[in-house]
């Protein structure tokens, strides 16, 4: 047999705290990216005289760096929208 979910309404105020939220979280990790893809990006001239282990740091920022952050933050927001529904009463 299915379980049948419950959902309960919430009220606008609620709803407007949970989206204020969920926009400062999303604005937050897209300025991560930010940093990440681009500045990273702009700086890698520099960056690449500078070498670790043979490797420019230009290159390990772009292509070992950036990629292990971007997964992390993938983690980091379910984590936290997990966080922020129970905190709102809108847990699944």
């Amino acid at each position: 047999m299915t379980e049948e979910l419950k959902y309960t309404a919430v009220d606008q105020e609620t709803a407007d705290a949970h989206w204020k939220d969920n926009a400062r979280l999303v604005m937050t990790l897209l300025a991560v990216w930010f940093v990440i893809t681009w500045v990273g990006a702009l700086l890698a001239g520099s960056l690449n005289e500078i070498q670790i282990a043979g490797f420019p740091v230009g290159y390990t920022l772009g292509s070992l760096v950036a990629l292990i952050v971007y997964v992390w933050m993938i983690f980091y927001y379910a984590k936290k929208m997990d966080a922020i529904d129970e905190k709102y009463g809108m847990k699944e």
